[in-house]
């Protein structure tokens, strides 16, 4: 009997193995996908933060979400270049289970499972400083590059579907001003801003 008790697992533990079980299906379907580091086309994005919004919300884990905009600057890209050039900037300092994905023209959506706020706000402070100090080598001239990005967890007061999610993300990023930086509240989620300089 006292061996029994021993080898017993607690209910907590029994629900932690089976989300770790989760966690690793869902790293695998996808790299089966073919979604691993790859750019994201908006619908596929607007279904993969309808996946872990359905994951974080059922489980009760954090998810952060960073919508960046890229800025129309002077130079000799044009702004698929610029977005492109972002995109793998991003994707040098994101982690494998992060997901990059395109929501128009100028503006990309890092998807950030396992992520509280505070993760994204560093991740995105880090990302924007990244992007402001590294320009594009482009014909033998350095091409600076500008970016915005918004970061969004999901609260535990609310939970909102997807694309309300999404939504908070997007117009965070279009309503910034200048050198603006801002911890708030706002239908129950909690936002950050970060600006590039420009």
């Amino acid at each position: 009997g006292e061996v029994l008790r021993e080898l017993s697992l607690r209910d907590e533990d029994i629900v932690a193995l089976e989300e770790e079980l989760v966690d690793t299906r869902e790293s695998l379907q996808r790299a089966m996908d073919g979604t691993d580091g790859d750019l994201l086309p908006p619908p596929e994005t607007y279904r993969r933060v309808t996946l872990e919004v359905a994951r974080a919300t059922r489980y009760k884990r954090n998810l952060s979400i960073v919508a960046i905009e890229v800025m129309q600057t002077p130079g000799p890209l044009t702004a698929h270049e610029r977005l492109a050039e972002v995109a793998l900037m991003v994707q040098e300092r994101m982690r494998s289970t992060d997901m990059l994905g395109q929501i128009d023209g100028e503006k990309l959506l890092i998807i950030l499972p396992e992520t509280p706020l505070q993760g994204a706000r560093i991740f995105a402070e880090r990302t924007e400083h990244f992007i402001r100090n590294n320009p594009i080598d482009y014909q033998g001239a350095a091409v600076p590059v500008r970016a915005q990005l918004y970061s969004t967890d999901l609260s535990q007061e609310a939970k909102p579907d997807a694309k309300t999610f999404m939504m908070a993300a997007i117009q965070g990023v279009e309503d910034m001003e200048p050198e603006h930086r801002t911890d708030h509240n706002t239908h129950g989620l909690r936002m950050w801003r970060s600006h590039a300089r420009r």
